[in-house]
Formats: structure tokens, C-alpha cells, sequence
């Protein structure tokens, strides 16, 4: 595969047609948000760690998160959200992106120098028009 166009051919032709690809557009993700209180995580008894986990449920209308320890016991319930949003019991919908977000610069110069010699002349487009920024790069450039 060269592309993305040539990704979703094969989605598409895997499993006797039975797949559906669909592409995303920058308008099918959201802004990043973060509607938790930060008080309530560090306050909370006893505190839960997303490591100790082995389930998560988020319920339809509870503004709380509900997970378990262990698949044999029984739901633990937690309430992380800023107390402004359980009062109005309701938590705005995130921003839509309206951009791609972008491939860093250097990424892409790197591509396009090692892999488009690699490549048959009608996919060096794909290549050559991706959308490049000067966002850091998530895999290797992003702190945990």
C-alpha cells in the first residue's frame, strides 16, 4: 500500500465486501476538552487509577464514571465532573475541529525524500498534498 486511497481499497475489498470504509473528514473529530474537576480525582477515597482498572461504563443520563477492580466483583462509582456541569445536569458538547490538525513539517519532508523514489509516479500526489503543520509529532515528540 502506498496511500490512503490504496488503504481503503483494501478495507474494501477484504471480507467479500462485507467491510464499510469511510473516511474522516477534520470536521469528524473534536477539540480536546476536559470537563473533570481536578479536585474531586485527587480527593476522592479510595482514589482510582485508570491502571487498577479492568472495566469502564459510562452511563446513559449518570454523570458518573463507573469501573470495576476485578470482573468478579461489583461496579465501583465515582464522580469526576466540575460540580457547575452536575448542577445543570448537562456537559456542553465539544468543539468541532475545523482544520486538519497536520503532519509535522519534518515528517513529511522525510517521506517524501526516503519513500516517494520507492513509489509509482500517480501516488506521489497523495504525498505531496497532505496537510503538514508545525504541531509536534504524537508518537515520538509528546511528553506521557
Amino acid at each position: 500500500m502506498y496511500d490512503f486511497a490504496d488503504f481503503e481499497d483494501c478495507v474494501k475489498k477484504s471480507c467479500s465486501g462485507k467491510v464499510i470504509s469511510k473516511s474522516l473528514q477534520a470536521t469528524d473529530f473534536f477539540l480536546p476538552f476536559d470537563f473533570s474537576s481536578t479536585h474531586k480525582i485527587t480527593k476522592c477515597e479510595p482514589r482510582a487509577y485508570m491502571n487498577d482498572m479492568v472495566q469502564v461504563v459510562f452511563k446513559r443520563g449518570s454523570f458518573n464514571l463507573h469501573y470495576k477492580k476485578k470482573f468478579a466483583e461489583d461496579s465501583l462509582e465515582k464522580s469526576f465532573l466540575k460540580t457547575g456541569y452536575l448542577k445543570k445536569k448537562s456537559v456542553p458538547h465539544p468543539e468541532k475541529r475545523q482544520r486538519e490538525r497536520g503532519i509535522n513539517h519534518s515528517k513529511i519532508r522525510d517521506i517524501i525524500a526516503k519513500l516517494l523514489p520507492l513509489m509509482p509516479n500517480n501516488r506521489h500526489g497523495f504525498w505531496l498534498n497532505i496537510s503538514s503543520s508545525d504541531e509536534p509529532d504524537l508518537i515520538t515528540e509528546i511528553d506521557d
